[in-house]
């Protein structure tokens, strides 16, 4: 026993304490807390009555043996105290544990992960009771993830279970049509629907579910064009026969669909048709049961879409999200409906978790509105943002062009990976994912503040520590190649990150000047690994562009947002 003001150093005779009190025997004068003659070894309820003695009364006991704190501590086994240390507080996480399951909550993985092995079983099945009564679908997810570190044996079918329960949350309230859609097209006519793509800017991951449900998201993304022009295109046109022709021109692929079994395969993301096949449920063309044929003839005819993407496949730009908005509002016109921002928001987010690729919401968003803006939603159900446009003076903006450029790694990598990765470090409770999130939206918040002020320095010190809380919430965003490349021109830079989730894909780099950035396009420029090359960049002011054409006597263009 002592006291939180004993220091162990200072000599009695010059100040120092015992029990918080001075020692008054010139005795003990040269003598400090370290080596006083006090403790005594023996029973815990013999030592702890002797301890209480000696802090009433500094006079040792001539018939016991008493030591020093000195002597004590090399005779201590450490280890063995760790050790039974170790013990009682697995014990005493796994009564935690229990306790917070029976309460109805649910502990974090490293709560219940540092339960004794002996226990996890016991544990596991406590959330296997759980789970039969648990309504929330995200409390369900947690306790799936939960389930999956503490029983091995079952880990994956866990994991599909809680990636399945957040598409759960993510789509309720957003219900497939169930009674057939008609369409509104005439045959020689097609709808044609462009877009940007966008350059996430700060505060990605705040929006993925079911982080943004929870904790609501701040993003800052800026719509671009890529060589001049918007670079996804989707065009949609009945046609006479009752089946669906779905075509890629990036990818040169062609599938033709004519069985309701075909027309619902859309979970596989590696399945380049799962997006239009979830796209044309979703819309209501197609149903999950009955006959394809039949159910075409009632819309009106058999439907051609052409789907096009001049970036490539996993850039980091949002494309795969963009794409799905897309595809929407060009059903929606075949439908003959305007589309909103808000309802393709919404569904882009039910089509990405139908295709079990989780994503968020700033894709599409960011996508299909122009310019430069704010992107937030608060805690809830209703995960569509509130877009708050960001007008960055004139001057700011052609600088921020002359200092920024693009550039096209070369390696490719699907977001899914990364996206899971991080949810699942979310779902666990990790203490530095919850804390990275909320830094990701003070930096969002920062951000938006420095881009009205035409503060391009600022921002570009925004992007980098943007970049650094990426990194920090998920190492792999980044590789050996990527931070060579780095490395190479990151005295010219004063800000950088991959985009996206990272992993690959396009680096976003804004140079110390326009000199600088001149000097890094020439660097680039001899970086002749794979397909990696500059790409020219201009912001976007148009966002999502709906054409409708007379295809047999030429254009006849009505865009409309």
């Amino acid at each position: 026993m002592f006291g939180v003001k004993d220091d162990f150093k200072t000599p009695f005779g010059r100040g120092g304490t015992f029990c918080n009190r001075p020692v008054r025997d010139r005795t003990f004068a040269e003598a400090s807390a370290w080596n006083l003659p006090v403790w005594t070894i023996g029973s815990v309820r013999s030592v702890l009555q002797h301890a209480l003695a000696q802090s009433r009364a500094l006079c040792p006991r001539a018939d016991q043996q008493v030591w020093s704190m000195a002597q004590l501590m090399p005779r201590v086994n450490i280890d063995r105290v760790l050790g039974h240390r170790r013990v009682l507080q697995a014990e005493d996480a796994a009564d935690l544990a229990a306790s917070i399951l029976r309460a109805g909550g649910t502990p974090t993985a490293h709560v219940a992960l540092s339960a004794p092995r002996s226990r996890h079983a016991g544990l596991a099945r406590m959330i296997g009771s759980r789970l039969r009564e648990e309504v929330s679908s995200f409390s369900r997810a947690r306790l799936h993830r939960i389930a999956a570190l503490l029983d091995p044996k079952h880990a994956a079918s866990h994991e599909a279970l809680a990636f399945a329960s957040v598409a759960e949350g993510v789509a309720r309230g957003t219900s497939i049509p169930s009674v057939g859609v008609r369409a509104a097209l005439r045959l020689g006519r097609s709808i044609r629907v462009t877009c940007p793509v966008r350059i996430d800017l700060c505060g990605g991951w705040s929006d993925t579910p079911p982080i943004c449900h929870e904790q609501g998201g701040t993003v800052v993304n800026a719509a671009i064009t890529l060589a001049g022009r918007q670079p996804v295109c989707v065009e949609a046109r009945l046609i006479e026969e009752p089946l669906i022709r779905l075509r890629s021109i990036d990818q040169g692929r062609n599938l033709t669909i004519s069985d309701a079994l075909a027309a619902r395969s859309h979970h596989d993301p590696h399945d380049w048709a799962a997006l239009p096949k979830a796209a044309l449920l979703l819309a209501g063309i197609t149903h999950r049961h009955g006959n394809l044929s039949r159910r075409l003839r009632a819309f009106g005819g058999g439907l051609e879409l052409t789907m096009s993407v001049a970036v490539p496949k996993g850039s980091g730009l949002g494309t795969s999200s963009i794409l799905g908005a897309a595809v929407l509002a060009c059903l929606d016109g075949v439908c003959g409906k305007k589309a909103s921002v808000r309802s393709l928001i919404e569904r882009t987010s039910v089509l990405e978790q139908m295709m079990s690729t989780a994503g968020g919401w700033q894709d599409q968003a960011g996508g299909i509105t122009p310019g430069f803006k704010m992107l937030r939603t608060r805690a809830g159900a209703d995960q569509t943002p509130r877009i708050q446009r960001l007008n960055v003076p004139s001057r700011a903006l052609r600088e921020l062009q002359e200092r920024s450029l693009l550039y096209y790694t070369g390696q490719r990598r699907l977001a899914k990976n990364i996206l899971q990765g991080v949810v699942r470090r979310y779902l666990s409770g990790e203490p530095a994912a919850l804390r990275i999130i909320g830094d990701l939206k003070a930096a969002a918040e920062a951000m938006a503040r420095d881009l009205v002020r035409g503060d391009i320095n600022a921002f570009a010190r925004g992007v980098l520590r943007n970049w650094e809380l990426k990194k920090a919430i998920d190492p792999g965003s980044t590789n050996t190649r990527i931070e060579g490349i780095l490395r190479t021109i990151e005295s010219r830079l004063t800000g950088y990150e991959l985009a996206g989730a990272g992993g690959g894909g396009f680096i976003f780099l804004v140079a110390r000047s326009a000199r600088d950035a001149k000097a890094v396009k020439r660097i680039l420029g001899r970086d002749r690994a794979g397909d990696a090359s500059l790409v020219e960049f201009a912001w976007d002011g148009e966002g999502l562009r709906v054409d409708v054409i007379a295809t047999a006597t030429g254009p006849s263009r009505h865009p409309h947002r």
